[in-house]
């Protein structure tokens, strides 16, 4: 998973995510987390060891791949709608080398690629996704994947309890 700034709802965010995906039986490894300041009280490294420090105690079989910083000439670009081709190239060259010097991407590989991860998972349910999420039903309920065709329904309520049993602290 890519996870947000911070360290609060890093760790909730994390934990929601990972557990519908573990409910659908898609294995999660861990997570990348993106975007985060150089400077202040939420910065890189004071996040990588508040984040690193709860995967060590709450999440021993994921793990923590990477911190990546904040790129200043990424902060506005998605707003740059006459951006050259020659420029946004250069952005995402810069891009690819921070992220490939803050992330362990041969673990991260290896990790995905883990048969004893794999094993843990039913392979014959792992889901297909078939509809777009997000596509709002009658009482609160979101369709989210469909499994051997079949929708599954999980209400906010459902995905809320199951990442506090996950050790989300909500907020």
């Amino acid at each position: 998973l890519v996870g947000r700034q911070g360290v609060g709802d890093a760790v909730d965010s994390y934990n929601l995510n990972a557990t519908y995906f573990n409910s659908k039986n898609v294995p999660v490894v861990g997570a990348v987390y993106n975007r985060l300041s150089n400077e202040g009280y939420y910065s890189l490294e004071n996040c990588r060891k508040a984040v690193t420090s709860y995967f060590e105690q709450f999440k021993r079989t994921e793990e923590v791949f990477g911190f990546v910083p904040e790129l200043e000439a990424m902060v506005n670009a998605r707003d740059d709608h006459e951006m050259d081709l020659d420029k946004a190239m250069k952005i995402m060259d810069e891009f690819v080398d921070v992220f490939s010097r803050h992330v362990d991407v041969e673990q991260l590989l290896a990790k995905a690629g883990d048969q004893e991860v794999l094993k843990a998972f039913d392979s014959d349910a792992v889901p297909i996704i078939t509809t777009r999420p997000n596509k709002k039903k009658k009482n609160n309920e979101v369709e989210t994947l469909k499994l051997n065709n079949k929708p599954i329904m999980l209400s906010r309520e459902q995905i809320e309890s199951a990442a506090k049993d996950a050790g989300a602290a909500g907020g």
